[in-house]
C-alpha cells in the first residue's frame, strides 16, 4: 500500500502521520494528494528526494536494472546501444515489475492504461482520417514497433529469464511511453546544477525541450486553475519541496 511505501522515503513522512492522504479526486481525475489538517502558509508539505526522480540519465543508478540489461545484452550478443528514450521506458517497465526499485510503489499506483491515441482501436483511429494527428499517431506507432523489434524482442528471445516476453512486450512499452509523455515535468526539477525557476504553465514545453523527469508523488498534487504556481529549485537542495504559498 502507498502509505507503507511512503514511510520508507525521507520527505514523505506526512503520509505516515496522516497529515496527507492519497485518494480518488473524483470526477474522473484519478488519485490526488489531500491535506487532512490545516496547512500554514510557508509550510513544507512534502519533499521528494532527487534520488526518487526518474530521468533518462538516472536509470542506470538502479543496480538491478543494470544487471538485467547487461545480462540481456550479453545473451543476445548485441553491441548496439539502446536509444536513451527506449532505455528509459524499459526502466519504467522494470521498476513496475521489481519491488526493489525505488519507484515501484509509485508506479503501482499510476494508471495501467491511458486514453491517448496510442491506445485507440482502429475504429476509433478511423475518426481521425484527414487530420495531421492520424499521421503523427501512425508515425509514433511505427517508431515504437521498430524499436521493439530491433532492440527489445531480441532480449526477450535470448534472455527470457531477465526479459520475460509477457512483461517486456510492445504493449508495456506503449504503457511506459504514455506514462512518460503524460506525467513528465521539466528536467531541471530532478536535480539542478544551478538555481532554476520557471512558471508552472511552461511545464509541458520544457519537459520535452529539457528531456523531462518523472517526479513521483508530486505528480499527484493538483491545484485550482489559475493559481500562480512556480517551479523553484535551489542549487543545494537535496529534493524537490512542495510548499504552501
Amino acid at each position: 500500500a502507498f502509505p507503507s511505501w511512503a514511510r520508507t522515503v525521507p520527505g514523505l513522512e506526512a503520509f505516515a502521520t496522516g497529515a496527507l492522504e492519497l485518494r480518488d479526486a473524483g470526477n474522473g481525475f484519478g488519485l490526488g494528494v489531500f491535506a487532512t489538517k490545516l496547512v500554514e502558509p510557508g509550510q513544507t508539505l512534502l519533499s521528494v528526494p532527487f534520488s526518487l526522480c526518474v530521468t533518462a540519465d538516472s536509470v542506470d543508478s538502479d543496480p538491478a536494472f543494470r544487471e538485467r540489461l547487461q545480462a540481456g545484452m550479453l545473451a543476445c550478443g548485441s553491441q548496439v546501444p539502446l536509444p536513451p528514450r527506449l532505455r528509459l521506458w524499459l526502466y519504467l517497465v522494470h521498476a513496475h515489475l521489481d519491488p526493489r526499485a525505488p519507484q515501484h510503489g509509485f508506479l503501482q499506483l499510476c494508471p495501467q492504461q491511458f486514453e491517448d491515441p496510442a491506445w485507440w482501436s482502429e475504429d476509433e483511429l478511423s475518426e481521425l482520417q484527414g487530420t495531421n494527428l492520424l499521421a503523427t499517431v501512425r508515425r509514433e506507432q511505427r517508431v515504437l514497433a521498430k524499436q521493439f523489434a530491433r532492440h527489445v524482442q531480441p532480449l526477450t528471445e535470448a534472455c527470457p529469464e531477465h526479459f520475460p516476453p509477457s512483461v517486456f512486450s510492445l504493449r508495456r512499452l506503449t504503457w511506459a511511453r504514455s506514462l512518460w509523455t503524460s506525467r513528465a515535468f521539466p528536467r531541471f526539477l530532478a536535480g539542478p546544477s544551478a538555481s532554476s525557476k520557471a512558471p508552472c504553465s511552461a511545464g509541458g514545453r520544457l519537459a520535452m525541450a529539457l528531456g523531462g523527469a518523472l517526479l513521483p508523488v508530486l505528480d499527484f498534487c493538483n491545484h485550482r486553475r489559475g493559481i500562480n504556481t512556480e517551479y523553484v529549485v535551489g542549487p543545494s537542495a537535496a529534493g524537490l519541496q512542495l510548499v504552501l504559498p
